[in-house]
């Protein structure tokens, strides 16, 4: 089990007044509580976000409220934002407080997320919703192994559920991959920017899924470029070319630029130079 979290919060039901204020709920005092207005209506919501995304492993809900123990909290759902969407909420948990105790409510499975909504649904049949102290337990991002790693692993800024090491997020890791492979990859051969599943050992940053680097070349060449070249050009910066003229007819130019469909080429004459197509280019 993790520890407990600190967090801040979005939004949070109307209390019965300043001295029962939400901040009771975090401040782990004995005889401190939060509690609702008298007949409240149901649900109570709490929304929560997390100072820094983590693992959720729980939540605990002391509802040990003296005189007040049929208020505490009965069927309690727990959302969560998760960090890879964390515009949106899903349910992640559910369960019963019991009165006067505290109950820890799992997560289904432990989930990297940003935020919590936490509703209360009903009491025990009090005539508040009263909680004592609530804690959000799990484990900072980064500081152990996240589902699907090997034992022993990191996990490092950016990687998520199943990455191992020096994968591309969203990837996956697959039975007997290595850290910093991705599925496709021969063992022991690291993942770079820009790789897609089903890249090859060799490939560079760049390169299209199943194309092999040459030795020399550098990252986003192509096999067949020449260095210097731009990702999928054909003609390097200041080289000499025939480009066609808006006028018709081929002249003599020199490459300045290309946006992956144009070059743009200063013409021999002094004419301003102009973006032409890449298949009105031609070698000099």
């Amino acid at each position: 089990m993790g520890m407990p979290l600190p967090v801040v919060v979005v939004s949070r039901p109307p209390e019965y007044s300043a001295s029962y204020s939400v901040d009771k709920l975090f401040d782990s005092a004995p005889g401190t509580y939060w509690c609702s207005p008298a007949s409240p209506t149901w649900p109570q919501v709490f929304v929560l976000q997390l100072q820094a995304p983590a693992m959720i492993e729980a939540v605990v809900i002391d509802a040990a409220v003296p005189g007040y123990d049929t208020s505490a909290p009965r069927t309690v759902h727990i959302e969560v934002a998760p960090a890879q969407n964390p515009g949106m909420f899903m349910l992640a948990a559910q369960g019963m407080c019991h009165r006067g105790t505290t109950t820890t409510i799992p997560m289904a499975q432990p989930v990297l997320a940003t935020g919590l909504r936490i509703t209360c649904l009903d009491n025990h049949g009090g005539n508040y919703c009263a909680i004592a102290t609530l804690q959000v337990i799990g484990t900072p991002y980064g500081m152990q192994a996240m589902p699907g790693m090997m034992p022993g692993m990191q996990a490092m800024p950016g990687m998520m559920p199943g990455m191992m090491p020096g994968m591309v997020p969203g990837m996956q890791a697959m039975p007997g991959m290595m850290p910093g492979q991705v599925a496709g990859m021969m063992p022991g051969m690291q993942a770079m920017p820009g790789m897609m599943p089903g890249q090859v050992a060799g490939m560079m940053p760049g390169m299209m899924p199943g194309m092999q680097a040459m030795p020399g070349m550098m990252p986003g060449q192509m096999p067949g470029m020449m260095g210097g070249m731009v990702p999928g050009q054909g003609f390097a910066m200041g080289q000499r070319v025939q480009a066609k003229w808006r006028g018709g007819g081929y002249w003599s130019a020199t490459v300045r630029g290309f946006d992956g469909a144009r070059y743009e080429v200063a013409w021999d004459d002094g004419s301003a130079p102009e973006w032409v197509p890449v298949a009105d280019v031609k070698l000099a």
